[in-house]
């Protein structure tokens, strides 16, 4: 997946256009030396057309962040990634979220990757003894 380099609806449009440009500057670096690349979506949704600058029509792979608060921002995604590829059928990745953003990827036929996180809130941390001294793990 491109790098995310953080774009917020307050980043100025110079700046926004800098930090896609590296992106796609490097994910295209990386497909020279054949590595597969999708197309990183998460960025504001004030800056998501100029977030599509140099992905050729027709690409079908893509991935953002899944929070469960911006559902809205996911399916917003998804279908700015469908016009891109011209097709209802894409590889769409949705990183973390937890279990409603799992649902919603279930639901709609997109990839879901957990983050190490989701499975840890609300859970004590493990405690264990080294020698006189407790570690939190």
């Amino acid at each position: 997946i491109e790098p995310n380099f953080s774009i917020y609806n307050q980043t100025p449009p110079a700046v926004a256009t800098w930090q896609i440009y590296r992106k796609r500057w490097m994910a295209r670096y990386w497909q020279s030396k054949g590595i597969r690349v999708f197309v990183d979506l998460n960025v504001n949704k004030t800056f998501a057309e100029d977030n599509l600058m140099g992905v050729p029509a027709g690409w079908s792979a893509f991935a953002t962040r899944g929070y469960s608060e911006r559902l809205n921002d996911i399916k917003f995604e998804l279908g700015l990634a469908q016009g891109v590829a011209g097709k209802k059928d894409i590889l769409f990745v949705v990183y973390g979220g937890g279990k409603d953003v799992k649902i919603f990827c279930m639901d709609n036929g997109l990839i879901h990757i957990a983050e190490q996180q989701d499975g840890h809130k609300n859970k004590k941390p493990k405690t264990i003894q080294t020698g006189f001294l407790f570690k939190e793990m």
